[in-house]
Parts: C-alpha cells; sequence; structure tokens
C-alpha cells in the first residue's frame, strides 16, 4: 500500500524457493493429515480451522461421485496416499464446473494465510515478510515512490 508514505527496511539475506506450492505439494500435506494436526497451526489458525470446520482449501472439494468412504474431515483415515487424495479431490471452478487435482497438480495452490501459515510449518520453513516480498519482487527494498523520486526509471533491474 502507499496511501501513508514510505519507510525504509533493511532485510536480512533469506532463501526463498523461485516457484510458488503447487496443488500437488499442498496436497502432500493434506494427505499426511496436516488439517488434523495442531502443532502446523498458530493458535488463532487453529481456532478459525476448527470452528469453520476447515479440512480442504476453500476452492478443494470432495464430490459424492467418487469414493464415498473418502472424509477428509475424518482423522482416522490419514496418513493417505498422496495419489488418492489427488484422485478423489477436486477444484472447484466457475459455474459449478469441477476439475480433478490430478490433471492440474503442478499449477500453484490458492489456499488461505493460516493454510500456509501451517504448511510453511510443516515444511519447517516461512512465509515471507512484506520488506522480502518487495525485494524479491523488485530487486530493492525500497518503495517505487522512493526509487521513482532518485531515478529516471523507477523499477530498473
Amino acid at each position: 500500500d502507499n496511501e501513508f508514505g514510505s519507510c525504509r527496511i533493511d532485510v536480512s539475506s533469506f532463501v526463498a524457493s523461485k516457484f510458488p506450492v503447487t496443488i500437488g505439494e499442498f496436497a502432500s500435506f493434506v494427505s499426511m493429515g496436516g488439517y488434523h494436526q495442531k502443532q502446523f497451526w498458530t493458535e488463532r489458525d487453529w481456532a478459525w480451522k476448527c470452528n469453520d470446520k476447515v479440512f480442504l482449501p476453500a476452492s478443494w472439494y470432495t464430490p459424492s461421485s467418487v469414493d464415498s468412504t473418502w472424509n477428509p474431515a475424518d482423522a482416522t483415515q490419514f496418513p493417505a496416499r498422496n495419489s488418492y487424495v489427488m484422485r478423489n479431490t477436486s477444484l472447484l471452478l466457475c459455474l459449478g464446473r469441477t476439475e480433478s487435482l490430478e490433471p492440474i497438480s503442478a499449477l500453484p495452490v490458492f489456499c488461505s494465510l493460516a493454510e500456509a501459515r501451517a504448511y510453511a510449518t510443516w515444511k519447517k520453513c516461512r512465509l515471507a515478510t512484506e520488506a522480502e516480498w518487495y525485494r524479491m519482487s523488485f530487486g530493492t527494498i525500497s518503495t517505487p515512490r522512493d526509487e521513482a523520486k532518485n531515478s529516471p526509471s523507477a523499477l530498473s533491474m
């Protein structure tokens, strides 16, 4: 956001993945029972997950036309094979259309911040800070407004 001016933040060196988390990678978290293991979730995120009965990302669902015994809310079904989760879960598209997760497993996953934090904890890493995202995006830690003041080409790298 740029409504309130800018500030300069020192960003220490860090390592980040070059690619976003894929549907297939996130399905591994699901298949290992990540939604049923409190240690991966912050207290607030766990409360949200339990209160809203969240067991999959919002755009994923389990169609009744597949294995009727597959129920992601049932903790006794985990750990499961990743291929089983991928085969028995679909992505809900617009106008009620669906797509099996298997053929789209290399696409980026869309999930909530709480789910992303839990996945990162499960992977023994963390999410990038806003300043780190900015540095990854623009190769600098100053804001575009600062760059515009100091350079004729604001975001040249």
